[in-house]
């Protein structure tokens, strides 16, 4: 049973080797996170989440590596996203770009994610003010949310996509 365990996870991280060095324009980062997104098992990712506390949301939630976020990057996409906390030693703390980031084949799939998590990278001059409200518009934002929030918001983004192709 072992063994087969151990092919298994030798087979994954050979694909994900032989994809990266076939594909030719990501790099070493994205073939790490994607190894380490297909081959750390649930009670390990448990193990490391429970150790890497990256900050506090801005609802004042802790935020650790492989919780659920919802993201807004308001100068780039009109809709959040919701995605999960990826960390490694190497990049640090990640999370998957824009559907619509991904569906135009910009990026590598992934992003930084100290851009939401710090305050003084939150409001720039191209930020957004509301004189009625007296308040501005943050560039980027992030919520934790649970893994059902995130099952529902997958859901409805599923079903829009069918509508459309209808």
């Amino acid at each position: 049973m072992r063994q087969i365990n151990d092919m298994s996870l030798y087979q994954k991280i050979e694909l994900a080797i032989i994809s990266w060095n076939i594909d030719g324009t990501k790099t070493a980062g994205t073939l790490t996170r994607k190894i380490l997104k297909q081959t750390t098992s649930i009670r390990k990712h448990n193990k490391i989440r429970k150790n890497v506390f990256l900050g506090l949301d801005d609802y004042k939630k802790k935020v650790y590596a492989w919780d659920y976020v919802m993201l807004t990057a308001r100068m780039e996409m009109n809709s959040p996203w919701i995605s999960r906390v990826y960390w490694n030693a190497l990049d640090g703390a990640f999370v998957d770009s824009h559907p619509g980031h991904k569906a135009m084949g910009i990026g590598v799939g992934h992003r930084d994610l100290s851009p939401f998590m710090h305050p003084e990278n939150k409001y720039d001059i191209s930020h957004i003010f509301h004189p009625e409200l007296e308040t501005f518009t943050p560039r980027y934002s992030i919520k934790k949310v649970t893994y059902r929030e995130y099952i529902d918001w997958k859901t409805e983004r599923e079903n829009k996509i069918k509508n459309k192709e209808k």
